[in-house]
């Protein structure tokens, strides 16, 4: 399932995507669905009727929250939207979030922040504390909340460079995964 507030071009393109995916004949509901929906909104994007149709609330299900919260301000309540998020998985569920961070390079983030500020979608970033407040109430997964490329076996994600290492300066994005 996918949710977006741009929805015209996104579900075009989400569309084309579908149709190339091969139908599971047993299955009585669409195994994907599009969302229009606005992330400040949890209580809108769990009572769609699509999220109903396609997601069953009392089984574990797994929630990706890749890039996003960066997009919504203090202003916004973030963790409070991520709490209304966390409140309806049932225990066994999976959160992943990435989420760019000011600690690596502060000047270069607030660079950043001043760009998007002149945007539709302005970003935030956030330091490490911040961002682990979205996990709470989960069990973090090892390596826990770090840098994103500590996350990815090094031989395998870019097999052709010798040291495919890259320092959180170059990357400042952090990654976790929790569990309830």
């Amino acid at each position: 399932m996918s949710v977006d507030t741009d929805t015209p071009p996104v579900l075009g393109q989400f569309n084309g995507l579908l149709d190339d995916q091969p139908r599971v004949p047993i299955c009585r509901v669409p195994r994907t669905a599009m969302v229009q929906a606005d992330l400040r909104d949890p209580d809108g994007i769990l009572t769609a009727a699509d999220t109903l149709a396609l997601l069953d609330f009392d089984r574990p299900v797994g929630l990706l929250l890749a890039e996003v919260l960066d997009f919504l301000p203090d202003t916004d309540h973030p963790h409070d939207v991520m709490r209304t998020f966390l409140n309806s998985l049932a225990p066994g569920s999976f959160i992943a979030i990435s989420h760019i961070t000011d600690e690596a390079d502060p000047d270069r983030a607030s660079l950043l922040e001043e760009f998007y500020s002149h945007t539709l979608a302005p970003r935030q970033t956030r330091g490490r504390h911040q961002i682990a407040h979205f996990f709470d109430g989960t069990e973090p997964v090892h390596p826990g909340l770090s840098y994103v490329c500590d996350w990815t076996p090094h031989i395998l994600w870019r097999p052709h460079i010798v040291d495919p290492y890259w320092p959180p300066a170059h990357v400042w994005m952090l990654g976790g995964v929790g569990h309830l």
